[in-house]
């Protein structure tokens, strides 16, 4: 082709395939596409911008396309790099759909870029399911640094970009939880014989790829600064997507005992286990007295020691016409299994009783008749009201409770 010297315009041309199940109204306003382009595109020839591919002309073009159909996008551009995002504009659509980068070499006249398959018409990403997790960490030095790395699975609809991608799109990063926003505790500006310690700030770390995909796997590794003397620490962080919102399903921690601490191993990783905070777990204290908290209005039991908050489940306690009593009781009776006295006879394990009239915490109910039929309490119902009195938990949650609790353990029932 030999060097043009940017003296010749190349026609760049995208198309993008409508994924949508409504009609898409495509409008081109040329002076706004010079704008947003000329942002990304330094090679852009101002005034070059010219309505696309299917003969429409004029100030204003505005093409109705069905979904199934391509459209075609063309701009003029001089010789050089061309890289960045391309927006649409279309009526009736609220959030305005942003299509992933695309990149391409343009060298010469009627110099293509294509990208099919984007789905212009999705405009929303769903953010439930996401799968979080940490590379667990082990013993460390005072004042020690060290990797970490964190994984976390895209469920949603739509791709994710890092903060050093130049893509319109949801800018994904790993953000201090528990205080939420928190400056880390862990937090390395630099480290000697590393580049990067991919702290954006005291408070966000970025995604090491510059898009993850729906359905692929994104990674978040940092540098962490271990503290300057012995202690057991535990970290919070949540993915977040910057001014949209923070990805909780997804939260996750890392655990980690620096120096020698003076005390039994068992008794650290309980400690560790209780925290459900970001910090130090030293002061926790194992012999504390316990106490359970059921709130009805959140269908939720708090469990803690000594004040401190340790665990917290979600739960189901007594319906309208049946509602579980408030008040201050304790645990009187501990049963891995009890059978309800009156028909039709509940099975419920791990059962706690804490109020005369039969009132107690366990697990999810069943029934069962001669072999003929099984029946268990739906897990779906944990959250609501519908017991007939007692505090319902999870199979899981109860055993956690069983152990937890002992035999004059004082529980409080509030509104």
């Amino acid at each position: 082709m030999g060097d043009l010297g940017g003296k010749v315009d190349a026609a760049v041309r995208a198309f993008f395939y409508l994924l949508g199940d409504v009609p898409f109204r495509f409008r081109h306003h040329p002076g706004h596409g010079r704008a947003h382009f000329q942002e990304y595109f330094p090679a852009f020839a101002a005034g070059k911008g010219v309505p696309g591919s299917f003969g429409v002309g004029g100030e204003v073009a505005a093409l109705r396309n069905f979904p199934g159909s391509l459209i075609g996008y063309t701009y003029a551009v001089e010789p050089g790099d061309a890289e960045g995002p391309f927006s649409f504009g279309g009526r009736g659509v609220r959030p305005r759909p942003e299509i992933p980068c695309m990149t391409g070499k343009v060298d010469s006249p009627g110099g293509e870029m294509v990208a099919l398959g984007f789905g212009v018409m999705c405009v929303g990403f769903g953010v439930s399911g996401f799968d979080g997790a940490f590379v667990p960490q082990g013993g460390k030095n005072p004042g020690e640094d060290f990797r970490v790395k964190v994984f976390v699975r895209n469920n949603s609809n739509m791709p994710w970009f890092s903060n050093d991608s130049i893509c319109l799109g949801p800018k994904m990063s790993l953000g201090t939880d528990k205080e939420r926003d928190r400056d880390s505790d862990f937090y390395v500006e630099s480290v000697e014989g590393v580049d990067d310690t991919n702290w954006e700030s005291k408070n966000r770390i970025g995604m090491d790829q510059l898009r993850v995909d729906p359905g692929e796997i994104a990674s978040f590794t940092f540098w962490a600064h271990a503290p300057a003397k012995a202690d057991i620490r535990k970290e919070y962080f949540t993915p977040v997507l910057a001014g949209i919102q923070w990805i909780d399903d997804a939260e996750a921690s890392f655990e980690v005992i620096v120096g020698d601490v003076d005390d039994d191993p068992i008794n650290l990783r309980k400690k560790l286990s209780f925290k459900l905070t970001s910090g130090s777990a030293l002061d926790i204290n194992l012999n504390g007295e316990k106490m359970l908290l059921v709130d009805l209005s959140e269908q939720r039991l708090y469990l803690h020691l000594d004040n401190q908050k340790v665990g917290e489940f979600m739960v189901s306690t007594g319906a309208y016409d049946t509602p579980t009593p408030v008040g201050e009781t304790q645990i009187t009776l501990k049963q891995e299994v009890r059978i309800g006295g009156k028909s039709p006879h509940y099975i419920m394990p791990k059962f706690m009783w804490f109020r005369s009239g039969g009132y107690g915490f366990h697990a999810l109910p069943s029934l069962g008749g001669n072999g003929d039929y099984f029946w268990t309490e739906a897990r779906e119902h944990i959250g609501i009201p519908v017991s007939h009195g007692c505090v319902r938990l999870l199979p899981e949650d109860a055993d956690y409770l069983y152990e937890f609790a002992d035999i004059g353990t004082k529980v409080i029932v509030q509104r």
